[in-house]
């Protein structure tokens, strides 16, 4: 529930914490971030298909973490 303007790394560990998520799960969600943001802005490489689905994977897997442990 943060607002677009308001939505950056900080706000959205504050919010995490303030849900009592762990703080390996947090680094985990931070650093999947960090990789999104260079991927979006390095130059691209050949061969990314397999980087790219081991990302997804990953996100998929932290996600679904930060969902069950939000709703608990």
């Amino acid at each position: 529930n943060i607002p677009v303007a308001e939505l950056n790394k900080d706000n959205i560990e504050s919010e995490l914490i303030s849900h009592n998520v762990s703080p390996e799960l947090i680094k985990e969600y931070m650093d999947l971030l960090n990789t999104c943001e260079f991927a979006r802005f390095a130059p691209g490489e050949e061969n990314e298909g397999p980087k790219l689905n081991s990302v997804y994977a990953e996100a998929m897997d932290v996600i679904g973490n930060l969902e069950q442990n939000v709703k608990s």
